[in-house]
């Protein structure tokens, strides 16, 4: 699985050219996973999760085709691991 998002090259003041990218997120209030994660008070936004079968039509997608894959993974998918520290 990979996570979507989005990248450029954009002009940096100095006149190069700085790689920059951001990981997509969907709203997850009612996504138990992410509901027992973050503290109550918390916005709760979960990244874009892609199946691999699903990379090529992606990164092939345009605005209006990119819309159907914002949307939270399914949570049977996941494991969530909870550490004592």
């Amino acid at each position: 699985m990979g996570i979507a998002g989005l990248w450029a090259f954009l002009p940096s003041p100095v006149g190069a050219h700085a790689l920059c990218f951001t990981m997509l997120t969907v709203k997850a209030e009612n996504y138990l996973p992410m509901r027992n994660l973050l503290a109550p008070e918390e916005p709760k936004r979960m990244v874009v999760i892609l199946p691999e079968e699903s990379y090529s039509d992606w990164l092939q997608a345009d605005v209006k085709s990119a819309e159907g894959f914002m949307k939270l993974y399914r949570p049977d998918n996941l494991l969530v691991e909870h550490s004592k520290s």
